[in-house]
């Protein structure tokens, strides 16, 4: 909860710059209630599309909707308490601009984020014992994956290298999504289907050379067989050495753990994979997919 003096600064500055300074606290290692800070910012947002509509804060919101998509991957039982209750129907669905136009900020489109989002209901749904997502609606949610495109903006066309990579990190944010939707809700074709996904993700990731978003990094590196742990080990050095913020280690630290599991899992139950998603819902105190 702030103070008065701090209340009295924000209101000598505009939305914008209070928005900024919630992220400037998101991104700050050592600030361990960073979620606080982004419902902080879910506010601001709010009021700015009520008072002034327009592509500003159309930007504001679908950054937001970012954050808090990966914020409810990593805590999906926030979403509870906010809404005392089952999850309601995603902030994303007031979003009134072209959701397949990959949003730069966001490394895919809107469409795709909010997919992740209904996946990420799906598990919320599943571990606090609401009514369970049928079989039916992940096989919707893989149908849409498969037929969605995700679209340059008429801005980025005109660099062909720059949409070469914007198209690639896309598509590993596909890829990464029907990872995760296959381990949220597994079907048995799943075995065959998810190799094929890793490995046309391993080659989209060698091509971009370095990778600059941790959550498809981090999906794609849980589901991968023990011979391509090099190549991933690989990838988190390069984008170390390019973002050098806590989120990476943290992100390695956590990689890293599960791959130990998975090895002693192996040891006393051959075939069985480790279900990956207990070891994501932790206190670490930074937003370690950002």
């Amino acid at each position: 909860m702030m103070g008065g003096g701090e209340n009295m600064i924000l209101l000598s500055i505009g939305p914008q710059q209070h928005f900024q300074s919630r992220f400037t606290m998101v991104f700050d290692r050592e600030e361990h209630s960073w979620h606080i800070h982004l419902k902080g910012a879910k506010e601001i947002i709010r009021q700015q599309r009520t008072n002034t509509p327009g592509s500003s804060s159309d930007f504001l919101f679908t950054w937001w909707s970012y954050h808090d998509v990966l914020a409810a991957f990593n805590h999906p039982s926030w979403r509870l308490d906010e809404n005392h209750g089952p999850i309601s129907t995603s902030a994303l669905c007031a979003f009134s601009g072209d959701k397949s136009l990959i949003v730069g900020s966001l490394g895919c489109s809107v469409e795709v984020l909010e997919i992740i989002d209904k996946i990420n209901m799906m598990r919320l749904h599943s571990a606090h014992d609401y009514p369970s997502t049928s079989t039916l609606q992940r096989c919707v949610l893989a149908t849409k994956l498969h037929n969605l495109r995700q679209l340059l903006a008429p801005i980025e066309c005109s660099d062909g290298l720059r949409s070469q990579r914007i198209l690639a990190i896309a598509e590993l944010y596909r890829l990464a999504t029907l990872l995760y939707l296959q381990r949220v809700h597994p079907i048995a074709e799943d075995d065959f289907t998810r190799t094929v996904y890793v490995q046309e993700a391993l080659r989209v990731l060698k091509g971009l050379g370095v990778a600059t978003s941790p959550w498809p990094v981090f999906i794609i590196a849980c589901e991968v067989d023990e011979q391509d742990r090099v190549s991933i080990l690989h990838t988190l050095d390069r984008m170390d050495s390019v973002r050098s913020i806590g989120n990476i280690k943290v992100l390695r630290d956590v990689i890293e753990s599960i791959w130990k599991q998975q090895d002693l899992r192996s040891i006393g139950k051959a075939g069985q994979r480790v279900d990956w998603l207990q070891f994501v819902e932790c206190d670490v105190p930074v937003p370690w997919f950002i």
